[in-house]
């Protein structure tokens, strides 16, 4: 599939997959990683190397340092007889029967060559030169250069050697070199160990080095692979699921949960939470649209029957006229009900309104009072305040279905009663309550007992007390009080 080009803020990107994000960003940080540590080895050994270098270089010093002056002053002395013995080389076969010749101060030249042989530091370069900077000799093909911090060996202030330091010579050659003045003479010795070994060294580490790291990368861009594979397989197939239920529309899709209590399962489960409310919730409209078109099929055809019958008579008598015009008024009283009730179900518009403390003795005394107005009946009230954190208008609407419902099945002489205590309010008619087997129905949809079916109403008031309640984790009750008369209530955890 050809990935599709997004134009953002002038830019244009080119959307990647989970699983490819994935692999990008554990193999990049699988590269970083190796390359870190192939850098901090390499670094480690070289300095490593070097220090054991300088190691070697300090030992020499230590030969060099007597107080006298005699050992560095012997081996300027061998450093120049090394170069006086090679320019001479050629004439030596003429002057072979003079072998045990003595030379300079009385010595044969057996003793000068086992006295330099004492001076000679293995591996190393050594050069001689004056406090003016001439060199007088040296074992170097090129000579090492003389800087100033090796005059300042001459100075009172200046140190008796210089510490490790890194040269490199006219032809390019790169040495570790220190110098130890002579005291006895106006001269030092610089001493210097070639890098070309450790170079040599580092080269082939480093070339070892780049092929481990780049083997790492390459190990850890696959394991990236197969790490991204296992977890983006949950999330493709759940985003599978997804799609086809947006394609079709259907709610009935099984969805995928992984083993585990990762953030993977955590949200394929709470996906299938999801999918199950939304399922309840469409089936709860669909039978709440089927149940509204038959509560609505009733009066519509009752007011179009009389609407009919108006317009065939026209001169029909005035007291049926009015009769049926009560009839209409009747009936287009109920559809608005009917309808109101429909829309606050449908909208369900408690939720936007956020819960607040409050007491529910104070929200039953309003509506008492607004209950009083709407009925001959006596209102009583047995109110003890009760705290609860809920919704106001909801709880409000739930307390009025609850008087209306009972306004609507009590005598007109016989009085009400609201009595609200430790988050439960009740009300009590005396009419002839409940039937035994329309108990556990009273507070479903458009359900009414095949007793009260002709009197007016929706048949929602007390389903959506029962929403109301459930809402605010509460629950309803319905039973019928003893000495006659049912008693409705709702209750819901006080604060």
């Amino acid at each position: 599939m050809t990935p599709v080009v997004r134009c953002a803020g002038g830019r244009y990107t080119v959307p990647v997959n989970l699983r490819t994000r994935l692999v990008l960003l554990l193999g990049a940080l699988g590269a970083v990683a190796s390359a870190a540590v192939a850098l901090a080895s390499y670094r480690v050994a070289s300095a490593q190397m070097t220090a054991e270098l300088d190691g070697t270089l300090s030992t020499y010093v230590m030969r060099l340092s007597d107080t006298d002056g005699r050992p560095a002053g012997q081996a300027c002395d061998a450093t120049a007889r090394g170069d006086d013995d090679d320019g001479a080389s050629g004439a030596s076969g003429a002057s072979g029967a003079s072998g045990a010749a003595t030379g300079r101060g009385g010595r044969t030249s057996r003793e000068r060559r086992e006295e330099d042989a004492e001076f000679q530091l293995a591996g190393a370069i050594v050069q001689c030169f004056s406090a003016d900077g001439t060199i007088r000799a040296t074992t170097a093909t090129s000579s090492l250069p003389i800087g100033a911090v090796d005059l300042a060996v001459f100075s009172r202030a200046g140190s008796n050697a210089t510490e490790p330091r890194t040269v490199r010579t006219a032809v390019g050659d790169e040495y570790r070199v220190v110098t130890v003045r002579v005291p006895t003479e106006s001269a030092a010795v610089q001493v210097a160990r070639s890098l070309g070994e450790i170079d040599r060294v580092l080269d082939s580490l480093r070339t070892r080095l780049a092929v481990l790291a780049l083997t790492a990368t390459t190990g850890a861009v696959l394991v990236a692979a197969a790490i991204a594979n296992r977890v983006a397989r949950p999330v493709r197939a759940l985003a599978g699921v997804a799609e086809d239920i947006a394609a079709s529309g259907r709610l009935d899709r099984d969805v995928p949960v992984p083993p585990g209590g990762d953030e993977t399962a955590r949200l394929a489960r709470a996906f299938e939470t999801m999918l199950d409310a939304l399922r309840r919730s469409r089936d709860q409209q669909q039978r709440l649209v089927q149940d509204a078109g038959h509560e609505l099929r009733t009066p519509l055809t009752s007011v179009r029957t009389n609407v009919t019958a108006l317009r065939r008579h026209p001169d029909l008598d005035p007291a049926q006229r009015d009769v049926i015009l009560g009839d209409v008024d009747a009936e287009l009283r109920e559809l608005t009900a009917l309808t109101n009730e429909l829309v606050a179900l449908a909208t369900d518009t408690g939720d936007e309104e956020e819960p607040v403390r409050l007491d529910l003795a104070d929200l039953a005394a309003r509506s008492a009072e607004r209950a009083r107005r709407r009925t001959t009946a006596p209102v009583v009230t047995t109110l003890t305040a009760s705290p609860v954190v809920g919704r106001r208008r909801q709880l409000l609407r739930a307390v009025d279905n609850l008087l209306d419902n009972a306004i609507k099945f009590g005598p007109a002489d016989r009085p009400i009663e609201l009595t609200v205590a430790d988050g439960r309010v009740s009300v009590r008619d005396h009419g002839p309550g409940i039937p035994p087997a329309d108990l556990a129905h009273v507070f479903d949809r458009f359900y009414r007992a095949t007793a009260t079916r002709t009197l007016p109403g929706s048949g929602l008031g007390l389903s959506i007390v029962r929403s109301v309640a459930e809402g605010h984790g509460g629950e309803v009750d319905a039973t019928n009080a003893p000495d006659g008369g049912a008693i409705v209530s709702f209750r819901i955890p006080p604060a």
